[in-house]
């Protein structure tokens, strides 16, 4: 059935009815829910992951907010993942995922926050590693890595046990095996 709302305009001696369909009107498919929306978060960028909507999908509206701006982001329908590589490190973000119908409908919302944080590079490898051992000693040098943000070696027996930590600036170390 085709539900209509009159809407009545009076202007200046003229009088207008313009029908306007309701929401309940043929047409108007409100798009299901999706579910168990999850993120998972390396440095900057964001993955989203979710279990689709079950009706009247044609796509996903994506909404990051944080204090000082919005964005918006579509995916076709049957895609349910999405990756935000342009998310700004150290910035808390709300993201919230709607269901699209057929005519650009909003399901209703699912959001999940996400604080983003530093990326983290492991430093260049150690040069040079040279290892002398005279009885029950171990003599190990080394020359450091091209890295500017080496912050010392960690050293390991051959069993992966933790031996010690040297800071950066140190280039060897003695110890009894």
């Amino acid at each position: 059935m085709n539900k209509l709302i009159r809407i009545i305009c009076i202007c200046t001696l003229f009088v207008f009815i313009i029908p306007v369909k309701s929401a309940g009107a043929t047409g108007y498919i409100k798009p299901g829910m999706i579910s168990n929306l999850q993120a998972s978060q390396i440095g900057q960028n964001v993955t989203l992951t979710w279990e689709a909507a079950s009706d009247a999908v044609n796509g996903y509206m994506i909404i990051r907010e944080s204090a000082t701006e919005i964005s918006s982001f579509g995916v076709n329908a049957g895609v349910t993942s999405f990756t935000d590589k342009i998310a700004f490190e150290n910035t808390d973000y709300k993201y919230s995922v709607y269901g699209l119908g057929p005519n650009r409908e909003y399901g209703d919302e699912f959001s999940i926050d996400v604080h983003t944080t530093s990326d983290q590079y492991a430093p260049d490898k150690i040069r040079n590693i040279q290892i002398e051992t005279i009885n029950k000693e171990a003599h190990i040098t080394w020359d450091e890595p091209y890295s500017w943000d080496y912050k010392g070696v960690t050293i390991y027996d051959k069993d992966g046990e933790w031996v010690t930590d040297v800071k950066a600036g140190d280039k060897e170390i003695h110890f009894f095996i």
